[in-house]
């Protein structure tokens, strides 16, 4: 599984990436991804937008 530049749910995306970064070094946290992610919001990086139907969406920069 591989983080897309779209992802279709925010909480999809948190928990894929926390997978992944679980894999990677399995003493990351829930609580570590999530802090990372609202740090990814803040600096414009992550955002969250309404597509045309209304569906939340996940937009990562690339």
């Amino acid at each position: 599984m591989a983080l897309k530049d779209v992802c279709p749910d925010p909480a999809q995306f948190r928990t894929t990436l926390f997978d992944l970064c679980n894999k990677a070094d399995p003493s990351i946290s829930k609580t570590t991804v999530n802090k990372a992610i609202a740090f990814f919001m803040v600096m414009g990086l992550v955002h969250t937008e309404k597509a045309k139907g209304g569906v939340d969406a996940v937009r990562v920069k690339k």
